[in-house]
């Protein structure tokens, strides 16, 4: 990873963020700017391996048309988002862009960081807070029928996927919901079960295939 481009309205947003990533990747060029407008009118010698987008002036939508424009030009970029008030349907809009990282401003340094690395991997990476956003998509009422090829979760499955995936024990969730454990762990099992999944690591990573799935 050679150079970074932070694109974002605020100074020391970008200012930050800049420290941040020489803390932790050495040999790093940062380029920072406040649109894609800015961008595009820039020059400069190395084209960007990475972008992290924050706020622009630019809406969602014409975001989204830089970053598949961007993506054209140079296939091997990799662009991560980090919104403040992330929902399914911006979600769903940057991923079909080409968008390989989403975060949120509330996410901690070390997802930043995770996100990062995991993006430069090849692996698409979604943060906890903006994965509880999407949650909420795999819940299905008792009356709807499944759909082909969708994980559908009942709101109590949703309930305590969203306790596992904050790391709360079965233990804490029947306190928390006043329930007996065995019946958490029944859940739990079933949830698992449905997910195909094993243990608590797959958790996080199989909702975000899933998603993937659906605004792929």
């Amino acid at each position: 990873m050679k150079t970074i481009a932070i694109i974002d309205k605020h100074p020391i947003v970008r200012a930050g963020l800049d420290v941040f990533i020489k803390n932790n990747f050495k040999k790093v060029s940062i380029l920072e700017f406040d649109s894609f407008l800015h961008f595009n009118n820039a020059s400069f010698d190395d084209y960007p391996d990475l972008f992290i987008v924050g706020n622009t002036v630019e809406l969602p939508s014409r975001q989204c048309k830089f970053i598949m424009e961007l993506l054209v030009k140079n296939q091997l970029t990799k662009v991560i988002i980090y919104d403040e008030d992330p929902d399914f349907f911006k979600v769903s809009l940057y991923f079909k862009s080409g968008v390989r990282g989403y975060l949120t401003k509330q996410s901690s340094m070390e997802e930043l960081l995770k996100c990062i690395r995991d993006v430069q991997n090849g692996k698409n990476y979604t943060s906890n807070d903006v994965l509880e956003v999407l949650l909420p998509k795999w819940v299905s009422p008792a009356t709807d029928s499944a759909r082909k090829n969708e994980i559908i979760l009942t709101h109590r499955e949703f309930e305590i996927a969203n306790f596992l995936m904050n790391g709360s024990s079965v233990s804490q969730i029947s306190k928390k919901l006043q329930r007996k454990a065995s019946t958490i762990s029944t859940i739990k099992k079933n949830l698992f079960r449905k997910l195909k999944i094993t243990t608590l690591v797959d958790l996080k990573d199989s909702l975000q295939k899933s998603m993937h799935k659906q605004v792929g």
